[in-house]
């Protein structure tokens, strides 16, 4: 399994053991019978995790330690407020500390 899918995964159970909401949208589409390309909806750059918290909404984009940001990524990241991207488990977990620590968005 990649380390991106390892950690997405990961991820996701701990926002499920915290009570925490996310969310992972597939970008892919689909070719109809009859030749007409489906797209799923999301843009091109789209953060792989929406994490919503009792507090806030937060937008993830997961990589490895050493990956890199497509230009439609990092536009998305300046876009999306609350955007990070995590790279380890330990970036999870120490960037999840100041998400209780923010006030609420109106």
């Amino acid at each position: 399994m990649k380390s991106e899918l390892r950690l997405q995964r990961q991820i996701m159970i701990d926002c499920g053991k915290r009570g925490w909401l996310c969310y992972h949208f597939n970008p892919g589409g689909a070719l109809r019978p009859d030749g007409f390309y489906f797209n799923s909806g999301v843009p091109e750059g789209w953060p792989d995790l929406i994490v919503i918290t009792k507090s806030n909404t937060y937008y993830i984009e997961i990589k490895t330690p050493t990956g890199r940001l497509s230009t439609n990524q990092k536009k998305m990241l300046e876009l999306l407020p609350n955007s990070y991207v995590v790279r380890s488990l330990k970036q999870w977990e120490d960037l999840t500390k100041t998400f209780t620590n923010l006030p609420a968005q109106t």
